[in-house]
């Protein structure tokens, strides 16, 4: 099946169904397939499907041609705003992704979001490169109940090679936890704290092996202060930043509240941050409440380790804009800052980062700088 180089093709929604009499199928992609401009003509059909294939093995999909998703005007109507859940599972075997390129509007290029009672398997993904159609920003993979191989170039997708290359006695599950899907508004006016300790419950509750709590771009989530407890069953959290996370522009929230903490977490191990968004602390309006003030002294130090921040930017209200207060008993180890940049809110200013009994490394650009933690 071929689709010609030099011509763009508008597809709407559509599933090519199985199964099929060949052995063996394949879709050339030499030209441009693009999305509708406007989400209606997903009405009254799954708004997380534009091109899919159904009881179909066997298919080799390649080409040098180009996949334009119109991201954001369908991307709102999909499964991780909506609730949808499937009725049945499908078994998809045997399908080759070879030699594709084009950009994604999304934070998640490709989704394998597979049944958990009949998942995905010898998927094959050969020399892709998706890379954001926004200047500057990263996209990522995700997979769930899906294994496979990569081979090729597929320097873009760091994140499906280490889920994908998979031998006989191992499978591994990245499973997605959008905050949108317990509650979330993002609108900046609306409460999302509790829709924040729903997702996060049932990332941590997550029999997975590897999770993924999902803040998506363009909304701004007003959280009041709170504390994401542990332990937690997966080995491995990813807690993905791409939206603006926003604390109350009053210090009344903080009342009977350790005025020291706004975000934080507690007897957990193994978490990575990440993403583009942003973290927005209205400083000074609850850092004089602060321990720096009050001098509060914890009563009790809770260990923790193996935490990473990566590729955070943003901006600070206070002076100090990085600061890890750990525990003089139990002190903070093998933390890792990787591409970290936050400057000051105040034009002219700048930002510190202060340590107390933290120990780790940094890697890249760190502003401000982290004196104490070694640079990798």
């Amino acid at each position: 099946m071929v689709v010609p180089e030099g011509k763009t093709f508008l597809v709407y929604p559509n599933m090519f169904n199985g199964p099929c009499k060949p052995s063996s199928i394949t879709i050339t992609v030499a030209g441009t397939i693009i999305a509708p401009d406007t989400t209606d003509k997903w009405k009254g059909i799954d708004a997380s499907l534009w091109l899919g294939f159904n009881n179909v093995n066997g298919v080799t999909v390649n080409g040098n041609g180009n996949f334009n998703g119109r991201g954001l005007n369908w991307w709102n109507q999909s499964c991780a705003l909506s609730h949808y859940k499937p009725s049945k599972a499908v078994h998809i075997s045997g399908i080759s992704y070879t030699d594709l390129t084009g950009s994604s509007a999304t934070p998640v290029a490709i989704n394998l979001n597979c049944s958990s009672t009949v998942s995905c398997d010898g998927l094959t993904f050969d020399t892709i490169q998706i890379s954001s159609a926004s200047k500057g920003q990263k996209v990522t993979a995700a997979c769930n109940h899906a294994s496979g191989k990569t081979t090729g170039d597929t320097s873009v997708l760091s994140t499906i090679v280490a889920i994908l290359v998979l031998s006989a006695s191992v499978y591994v599950v990245l499973a997605d936890f959008n905050v949108l899907n317990y509650g979330a508004v993002g609108d900046g006016k609306t409460d999302d704290s509790q829709a924040f300790v729903k997702a996060w419950a049932a990332t941590c509750g997550s029999t997975d092996g590897s999770v993924t709590m999902v803040v998506p771009e363009g909304k701004t989530f007003l959280m009041y202060p709170n504390m994401f407890n542990g332990p937690c069953k997966p080995s491995s959290i990813t807690v993905t930043i791409a939206g603006t996370i926003m604390a109350p522009d009053t210090t009344d929230k903080w009342q009977g509240i350790d005025a020291s903490l706004w975000l934080g977490f507690n007897n957990v191990n193994g978490v990575t941050i990440n993403g583009n968004g942003n973290f927005n602390g209205r400083g000074l309006n609850w850092w004089n409440q602060s321990c720096r003030v009050s001098g509060d002294k914890p009563s009790k130090g809770v260990h923790i380790s193996g935490i990473s921040y990566i590729d955070l930017t943003g901006t600070s209200a206070t002076p100090v804009a990085i600061n890890l207060n750990c525990s003089n008993t139990v002190s903070c180890d093998d933390l890792t800052f990787d591409t970290i940049q936050i400057s000051s809110a105040s034009k002219g200013q700048k930002v510190t980062a202060a340590c107390n009994h933290a120990s780790g490394k940094t890697d890249g650009t760190i502003d401000p700088p982290l004196s104490c933690l070694s640079h990798a």
